[in-house]
């Protein structure tokens, strides 16, 4: 790191303690200034799915599938891996490396690493996707193959139509009204995707 004139800021943080006649505030998406006593850096935007759960505390299957289960690169099967290979992943799963000597091996596993996104509605964008390859030689010399960049494009997901038509005027007798007359009886819901 390289002190710069455009670097972020760098701030301690200290978080929300008991203290005698203050009163805390909580905040998602800004700072407290303790200088100025005022909260700072506050967010811009939205928070989707954002629970607060006082004096709880939420399962860790449902925390894990919070980071884990919306994006994530999905592995190879492990009946693939040749004897002495590996195949491991970091914990959100946005990292993938494989470990092994022969090459149509490697080859074929890494032509099996699939990109997954089980949102309903994905967060439409590029997706930046790195090959990175290291390869080790006879007399134990490391030499590093150039990085491959590819990008994944994810597309929004088309917003379904929805259409209700009907007749827009009913005429009809007094008596048919008074014994009732049915005023959606050519309702028609269609939805389009």
């Amino acid at each position: 790191w390289q002190p710069q004139p455009g670097n972020p800021e760098m701030i301690d943080d200290w978080p929300l303690h008991p203290a005698a006649d203050l009163k805390t505030t909580f905040t998602v998406g800004g700072c407290w200034h303790g200088s100025d006593m005022k909260m700072r850096h506050m967010m811009q935007g939205y928070l989707a799915g954002l629970a607060i759960l006082p004096g709880k505390k939420e399962h860790a299957e449902v925390l894990k599938c919070l980071v884990q289960c919306s994006e994530s690169l999905q592995l190879p099967a492990t009946n693939l891996l040749d004897p002495g290979m590996e195949m491991i992943t970091n914990s959100h799963g946005s990292q993938v490396t494989i470990d092994g000597k022969d090459p149509k091996n490697m080859e074929e596993l890494v032509r099996q690493v699939a990109y997954l996104n089980t949102r309903e509605f994905p967060a439409p964008g590029r997706r930046r996707l790195e090959l990175s390859t290291t390869i080790t030689c006879r007399d134990g010399t490391k030499r590093d193959v150039p990085v491959s960049v590819s990008r994944i494009l994810v597309l929004p997901v088309p917003q379904p139509t929805i259409s209700i038509s009907a007749s827009k005027n009913i005429s009809k007798n007094y008596l048919e009204f008074k014994k009732g007359v049915r005023v959606f009886a050519d309702l028609k819901i269609s939805v389009s995707h």
